[in-house]
């Protein structure tokens, strides 16, 4: 009978295929292209500038205020003074922006928080406003 030498079982190392793998990983993550981020444009308005006051005659103005009032119940934004539900502002924005090229001028109350402005900024830019001053004191 004859007798075969007996093979030593070779352990397979993960280490070096981990170590590729994440090499992997890492050149796919540097070298994708990321969804390019869309941009509104937002000025700073002042009363006192005489270019301001020039784009507020070529264009329909509508005066957004954001953050609740004193003694408000629930009221986070007024369009042109009158009281906007909350979620409901994208749909009263486009009511009255109409197809006009309209502006707005958006003032946060005192106390607001920055969540309030971006939720503002989100509908309108939503409702296809692409013109918005923020109101600075």
């Amino acid at each position: 009978m004859i007798r075969l030498p007996a093979t030593r079982r070779r352990r397979i190392m993960l280490t070096p295929l981990i170590d590729v793998v994440f090499l992997l990983v890492m050149f796919f993550m540097l070298s994708s292209t990321f969804v390019p981020l869309r941009r509104l444009d937002v000025g700073i308005a002042s009363g006192s500038t005489a270019s301001g006051a020039a784009q507020a005659e070529d264009k329909r103005t509508l005066f957004l205020t954001v953050g609740a009032a004193p003694g408000a119940d629930g009221v986070a934004a007024s369009l042109d003074g009158a009281a906007v539900p909350p979620g409901g502002l994208e749909a009263a924005l486009r009511a009255r922006a109409g197809s006009d090229d309209v502006q707005v001028l958006l003032q946060m109350r005192s106390g607001t928080d920055v969540q309030d402005l971006v939720t503002a900024l989100e509908a309108v830019r939503a409702a296809r406003i692409g013109a918005v001053r923020v109101l600075t004191r």
